[in-house]
């Protein structure tokens, strides 16, 4: 059964195909065509797109040596797109501005690709002006500076400068005094914790600064063990301590152990000795496990 439908519905087909590719065109122009070296010149690209396609600008980034891209600028017209791209040469002559890929997407989310056409821009030397007599003209030096006004300048940027260190140091003693109000709403427990957190970020221990990390290890117990149990360890030796913890007994805390952490932490102060690693991992588990056996018990909820 003969079927010449088939042969129009495929011909539109086609006819559509074709006429999706050409659907994006673009236009270009460099203005001006003749300029100094070292001035501006725009590259004018209009791309005209259907409704539902998105055409994007070329990247800052691309390479149209001999020429440098300093800037990109993107407006949207009732057609399509105009970019405006800013472009400077430091060459001389008849120079091209080479091809630019456009890539855009249609309604369907289909890619496409379409290339501007080169342009053409003579870049010219800096004149001489009628009245100078030399091919090469001297270089002026700087502007100069009264001594006034290089003082004055001078010390306005130390005074920035040191306005700028004043203010960094007051917003930094601010943010940590908020923050050590913020723990000191935090129980015993939790305090600690927080405190053996920042003593392993400080890094005594890899700056082979042992004395440094053992006497605030120590110092981070006995606060923990005056906030806990109402005691004044901060004034007291490692002695005393432990005599009135074992004259005045608490549930969960070994005298013991606690004497055993603060006298290794004095050895490192004070003997200068030269512990390995080791330890100070094993006197902070120590710690840990005093804080878990010595924290308050969770309040239980109400029965349901």
């Amino acid at each position: 059964m003969n079927r010449p439908w088939i042969g129009a519905v495929l011909g539109l087909v086609l006819l559509a195909a074709g006429a999706w590719a050409q659907d994006v065109s673009v236009s270009t122009r460099a203005w001006p065509a003749r300029a100094k070296l070292g001035d501006e010149i725009r590259l004018l690209i209009h791309a005209t797109a259907p409704p539902g396609f998105d055409v994007r600008p070329p990247s800052p980034k691309q390479s149209l040596e001999p020429f440098e891209i300093k800037n990109v600028e993107e407006r949207k017209t009732r057609k399509g797109e105009l970019f405006a791209l800013t472009l400077t040469a430091f060459e001389l002559g008849e120079l091209t501005i080479p091809s630019i890929p456009l890539v855009y997407t249609d309604a369907r989310g289909r890619s496409g690709q379409v290339v501007t056409q080169p342009q053409k821009v003579r870049i010219e030397s800096v004149g001489r002006k009628p009245t100078d007599s030399k091919d090469i003209r001297p270089i002026k030096g700087p502007a100069s500076m009264s001594l006034r006004a290089l003082v004055t300048a001078a010390l306005a940027a130390c005074a920035a400068i040191l306005a700028g260190i004043l203010a960094m140091l007051i917003y930094n003693r601010l943010k940590k005094k908020r923050i050590e109000d913020l723990e000191s709403l935090k129980p015993p427990h939790e305090r600690a914790i927080l405190e053996l957190g920042r003593l392993h970020q400080r890094g005594y221990l890899h700056e082979k600064k042992p004395k440094e990390h053992y006497g605030e290890l120590a110092d981070i117990l006995r606060r923990y063990l005056d906030r806990r149990f109402g005691l004044d360890s901060m004034e007291w030796t490692t002695h005393e301590t432990a005599a009135v913890l074992k004259e005045r007994p608490f549930d969960g805390l070994s005298a013991a152990k606690v004497r055993e952490i603060l006298e290794a932490c004095d050895l490192v102060k004070f003997a200068k000795a030269q512990p390995p690693n080791s330890l100070a991992e094993s006197l902070k588990t120590g710690i840990l496990g005093l804080i878990e056996a010595t924290k308050p018990l969770p309040e239980a909820g109400p029965k349901k």
